[in-house]
């Protein structure tokens, strides 16, 4: 797992800010799941590039 998030890091030019990330108890993200704060917010009306 250290590898991917150092990938995602990388990937996403987040390198440097890992301190600034607080951990959450599962509990926690649990209920951010089941409220739906977790839901990827897609624009339907942005057209894929081709």
């Amino acid at each position: 797992m250290r590898k991917v998030c150092a990938q995602r890091f990388e990937e996403f030019s987040a390198n440097g800010w890992a301190s600034k990330i607080k951990p959450l108890p599962l509990s926690a993200m649990t209920k951010r799941y089941s409220k739906g704060e977790l839901t990827p917010k897609i624009d339907a009306t942005r057209v894929a590039a081709e």
